[in-house]
């Protein structure tokens, strides 16, 4: 079992800025390692990584709101290399498979779908690569399967100024 301390970042689509700690927009859509249907946080170890997988190697960027989080996950598998993941007992091919979406659309759920699912049994998060394009060897993401304001899944909004005014609305 593996640790992370430190901070996370994600790039939101403005129209979730409203909503950094929610991971609807996965429950609805699916992502590469959750199915539709199951709610998860795709965070990244650093700001232009998460920015790399918000811009998906397109020239234009849309809008977009980067936030950070101090982050202390007690129960994390690394599944950051090839090596990692086979060490894991999992297919390297189902878990980067770049046509995973088609795969969830034809099929219902994907192979990397199905190898975040196993893997979230037992762990609240993943350490993966990033395959945005563009992305180097060290480029990752803490994809989380279980978050909160304690330990031992730990995950903080860094707003201490209340830029996104969350406060303020909760108290309306």
């Amino acid at each position: 079992m593996q640790t992370f301390q430190g901070t996370l970042y994600r790039a939101l689509n403005v129209l979730w800025q409203g909503h950094p700690l929610s991971g609807e927009g996965a429950r609805q859509h699916g992502g590469r390692f959750n199915p539709k249907g199951v709610p998860c946080l795709y965070t990244s170890t650093s700001a232009n990584t998460a920015l790399l997988e918000a811009t998906q190697g397109a020239a234009d960027i849309q809008p977009t709101t980067i936030v950070s989080y101090t982050a202390d996950f007690q129960n994390v598998l690394d599944l950051s290399t090839r090596a990692r993941v086979e060490d894991a007992g999992f297919d390297w091919a189902e878990f980067s498979d770049s046509q995973w979406r088609l795969m969830m659309l034809a099929a219902g759920t994907s192979g990397s779908q199905a190898i975040g699912l196993q893997a979230s049994q037992d762990h609240d998060a993943l350490l993966v690569p990033s395959f945005a394009p563009g992305a180097k060897l060290e480029d990752t993401n803490l994809v989380l399967y279980r978050w909160a304001a304690t330990a031992p899944f730990k995950l903080l909004l860094n707003d201490i100024d209340d830029r996104l005014g969350l406060r303020a609305s909760r108290s309306t």
